[in-house]
C-alpha cells in the first residue's frame, strides 16, 4: 500500500467482494478522481488533484456545484440517455475549459432541467441528439460554446429568460431550436451549414430577441418561426409564435433567409441577401412588420418593390 494513501477499514465488507488497494492511487482533493496518469485506479485522470473544482468528464457526471473540466477530448456515449453532464443544482457555473464532449449520435451532451441561474461556457459538444439542452430552465447563460454534428445543437424546451451569446452552432440538423420557450435573448451567435435551419422557433415561443447573429449556408432556412415541427415525418402544427424581434442579423447564402408560418415578428435592420430562393417567405405574414433591411430578393414579402418589402436598398 502506498504510504500516502490512508488505509481504510474494510472489515464490514458484507458483500464479501474482493478489495483491491492499488499502489499510487491517491485523491488528494477528495473529488472522486485520482491523480493524473494514475494507473489501475478506479477513476483517474484528474488534471488538478489539488483542486476539487477541476474534474474530468464521465458519463452521468452530476454537476451540483461550480466545476471546471480538465481540457481533453472525451469520447463518451450517453448510455442512459440522461446526459453526459447533468446540471442538477441551481446557481452553478460549468466551465468546460475548451474540453470536447463527443457522443455516439444519441442522448444529451449537457442537460439542465428545472434549474435556474446557471452559466455554461467554453464547451465543445458534438455528435449527440441534443448538444446542450434546457428543459424548463430559466436565467441560464450559454456563452462561448461550439455545437457541431448534433440533431439539435442548442435546444430550449419550455425554457424562458435565458441568454444565448457568442456560440457557434454548425453542421447540426438545426443549429438553435426553441420549443414553447419565450423571453430569451439570442445574441451574436453563428449558425451555419446546418441541414435544416440556423435558428428555429416553434409553438408559442414568444417575445424572443434574435439579435446580431450571423446565419449562413443553411440548407433550408436561415431563421424559421413556425407553428409546425419538421423533426417528425409529417409536420405537427400546433400553434405559431408572436412578438419575436429579429434585428441586426446577417442572413446569407441559405435557401430562404427568413421563413414565417402562422407567426408574427418585428423584422428590422437585417442584412438578408444572396439566399438561393428568397430572402423572405411566408404563407401568411399575419401582423409581421419589417423596416430598414438590406435584401436582394424581396418578393417573398408579397411586395412589388424592395421599398414595399421594408428593404432599405438592394444588396449589390
Amino acid at each position: 500500500i502506498d504510504k500516502n494513501v490512508t488505509e481504510k477499514d474494510y472489515s464490514n465488507n458484507e458483500a464479501n467482494t474482493s478489495i483491491y488497494v492499488v499502489s499510487g492511487c491517491e485523491d488528494k482533493d477528495n473529488d472522486g478522481f485520482y491523480e493524473y496518469n494514475a494507473i489501475g485506479c478506479p477513476s483517474g485522470n484528474d488534471c488538478d488533484d489539488n483542486n476539487a473544482s477541476v474534474v474530468p468528464a464521465i458519463d452521468n457526471l452530476i454537476v451540483n456545484r461550480s466545476l471546471t473540466l480538465c481540457r481533453n477530448t472525451y469520447n463518451l456515449s450517453d448510455l442512459g440517455a440522461e446526459g453526459i453532464l447533468i446540471i442538477n443544482s441551481s446557481n452553478v457555473v460549468l466551465d468546460c475549459n475548451g474540453a470536447t464532449l463527443k457522443g455516439s449520435e444519441s442522448g444529451y451532451g449537457i442537460i439542465v432541467a428545472n434549474k435556474n441561474n446557471i452559466t455554461i461556457k467554453n464547451c465543445k459538444v458534438t455528435t449527440f441528439s441534443y448538444g446542450i439542452h434546457l428543459d424548463s430552465a430559466s436565467n441560464v447563460t450559454i456563452i462561448n460554446n461550439t455545437l457541431n454534428l448534433n440533431s439539435e445543437g442548442l435546444s430550449l424546451h419550455f425554457s424562458a429568460n435565458n441568454t444565448i451569446i457568442n456560440n457557434t452552432a454548425s453542421s447540426n440538423t438545426v443549429g438553435i431550436y426553441l420549443y414553447y420557450s419565450s423571453n430569451n435573448n439570442l445574441l451574436n451567435n453563428t449558425a451555419s451549414s446546418n441541414k435544416k435551419s440556423g435558428i428555429y422557433t416553434y409553438f408559442n415561443s414568444n417575445f424572443n430577441k434574435i439579435l446580431d447573429n450571423t446565419i449562413s449556408n443553411n440548407n433550408e432556412t436561415g431563421i424559421t418561426t413556425s407553428n409546425c415541427n419538421y423533426f417528425v415525418t409529417e409536420y405537427t402544427c400546433l400553434g405559431g409564435n408572436s412578438n419575436n424581434t429579429i434585428e441586426g442579423n446577417k442572413i446569407l447564402n441559405n435557401s430562404v433567409g427568413i421563413f414565417s408560418q402562422q407567426s408574427n415578428s418585428t423584422i428590422n435592420s437585417n442584412k438578408v441577401y444572396n439566399n438561393t430562393n428568397l430572402d423572405f417567405n411566408s404563407s401568411a405574414w399575419l401582423l409581421s412588420s419589417q423596416d430598414n433591411n438590406t435584401c436582394d430578393q424581396p418578393a417573398g414579402w408579397n411586395a412589388s418593390s424592395a421599398a414595399d418589402a421594408g428593404c432599405k436598398f438592394l444588396y449589390l
